[in-house]
């Protein structure tokens, strides 16, 4: 928890939905690990939370356990997320403060035949969520951008990124010779384009997703996880107004993909910020996916060229960090073809469980390694080789499991 940010009573729901959840994974292990989540005063199990009793019951505990934020691991939240925020505004809980957690779509019905990997996700899914529960607002529910005006320098990138015309560059008022961006309100769109583009890290949608994202990020990484080199920490950046949807519509068919992939929804692909994608390959993750909706589908319409122009450049800016060129993916799906979204998600972990851990996961083992050998009077361990930049480093070796 950051300096100077407050502490909030954090409930956690799931719900078993029959069996849909609880069959495909041990859903009382998920409580037990969700107690021990920063700031989670309470965890409940029902058999159906979007039912009359359930929600009374949940009603029920935010009154006696004085909860803040709730986060309900169920199904879609495109199914229930509207009736849930509803439902607990009644009893005093910020629209903002409710979340959901897809444990049935994406998450027990595509992975259903490893029950033990997809109890491990749900418990990922859940860490993340609550961790982005800790930064959030609950009286913030503006996703416009916001801009710090002691950080802008006026050079006019997110004006020119942005397709609406929302954004002029003007004089900054008590500020001689400096130039600020100003914002439309009425025009923008929200898309988040700005902020993704801005060099300076002066914008930010209003709803703090930077910092959402980040915590989400810093939950799962290796760096802050036991030192484990043989279970990929990948993620997957979907777009919630396209192939978020794909994402459902492959759990309803319940088409297989391998448990290895931790999903992060964006309001658009073009919103997704070169620093995250830097940080999370900073902090150990071995591999991220972008799966945007295609220029036709893309609600926003300038997020496909947007997104593609910027993520190629992240991935050479990668290449010369030594980071290889296969570690960051960019695909454009159509909402409808789940098809293609198991197949892009699948072959990409497979290609991350080949190429192994990540360059930074290997030097942590290395200063593991050496750490033991001073430990037992055995000396300091030689450092591994390192590939060429651009190419992937010696040391890489396949994850366990790997095809």
């Amino acid at each position: 928890m950051e300096e100077g940010r407050e502490e909030s009573r954090i409930g956690v729901f799931l719900c078993r939905c029959g069996n849909c959840i609880s069959g495909a994974m041990d859903l009382e292990a998920v409580v037990d690990g969700s107690r021990s989540f920063p700031n989670v005063a309470h965890v409940q199990i029902e058999d159906f939370l979007c039912r009359q009793e359930g929600i009374s019951r949940m009603k029920d505990a935010v009154r006696l356990f004085s909860l803040e934020k709730v986060i309900v691991g169920g199904c879609s939240p495109l199914l229930y997320l509207e009736k849930f925020r509803n439902a607990l505004g009644e009893v005093g809980v910020s629209r903002n403060a409710v979340d959901m957690v897809n444990l049935r779509e994406q998450c027990g019905s595509i992975h259903w035949r490893y029950p033990r990997l997809c109890t491990a996700k749900a418990s990922d899914l859940l860490k993340m969520a609550v961790a982005k529960a800790n930064v959030i607002s609950p009286l913030v529910e503006s996703c416009a951008p916001v801009l710090e005006p002691e950080i802008c320098t006026g050079c006019g990138v997110c004006r020119d990124v942005c397709k609406t015309g929302s954004i002029r560059v003007v004089a900054a008022p008590q500020r001689r010779w400096r130039r600020v961006a100003i914002v439309n309100g009425q025009t923008c769109v929200h898309c988040g384009s700005c902020a993704a583009a801005c060099p300076n890290g002066a914008k930010d949608m209003g709803s703090n997703l930077s910092d959402q994202i980040m915590a989400q990020i810093d939950a799962v990484s290796p760096s802050r996880l036991a030192r484990d080199f043989f279970t990929p920490r990948i993620l997957v950046f979907v777009c919630s107004w396209c192939t978020y949807f794909t994402a459902d519509l492959a759990g309803v068919m319940k088409l297989e993909i391998p448990p290895h992939f931790l999903s992060i929804k964006v309001p658009c692909c073009s919103e997704v910020d070169s620093e995250w994608i830097l940080k999370a390959f900073a902090r150990g993750i071995d591999g991220i996916l972008i799966v945007a909706g295609t220029e036709n589908a893309c609600r926003h319409e300038h997020g496909y060229n947007r997104s593609r122009k910027r993520f190629a450049l992240v991935n050479t800016m990668l290449m010369r960090l030594g980071f290889g060129g296969k570690r960051l993916k960019v695909c454009w799906i159509d909402p409808n073809q789940a098809e293609e979204y198991v197949k892009e998600v699948s072959g990409f972990v497979q290609l991350i469980m080949r190429l192994g851990p990540g360059p930074l996961r290997m030097r942590l083992r290395e200063f593991d390694e050496a750490d033991q050998a001073e430990q037992f009077g055995q000396g300091s361990a030689e450092p591994a080789e390192e590939g060429q930049s651009g190419s992937e480093p010696a040391t890489a070796i396949p994850f366990e499991g790997a095809p």
